[in-house]
């Protein structure tokens, strides 16, 4: 079993803190806007991802223009996700490296 190590579960940490955090306002602090930007992102993300998985299934061909605004959310959430968990964790960690190794993945091949 993997062990985490101290700047794995500080990562996990920021993680929980921007995802799972109640009632946001926006406006009440930066910590918040960010948090808020970043869920906006995400949602944004999800939905162009099952977009494009749902034309797929439909038999439609995607040009490659298509693609590629289809997985441009993708690509500014990832950036914008390991920017804040950077700019929060004070550390290296496995857990960034690796995140952004399957979002980059994701983005460039899906």
């Amino acid at each position: 079993m993997l062990r985490l190590n101290k700047s794995d579960e500080e990562v996990l940490a920021i993680l929980k803190e921007a995802f799972f955090t109640k009632k946001l306002k926006p406006l009440y602090s930066d910590d918040h806007l960010r948090f808020f930007i970043l869920r906006a992102l995400l949602y944004v993300s999800i939905i162009s991802l099952a977009t494009k998985v749902g034309l797929s299934l439909y038999g439609k061909v995607l040009s490659d223009s298509d693609t590629t605004f289809l997985m441009t959310p993708i690509t500014i959430f990832s950036s914008v996700l390991f920017l804040h968990i950077n700019n929060k964790s004070k550390t290296f960690s496995v857990i960034i490296m690796m995140l952004t190794w399957i979002f980059l993945q994701i983005s460039l091949y899906a």
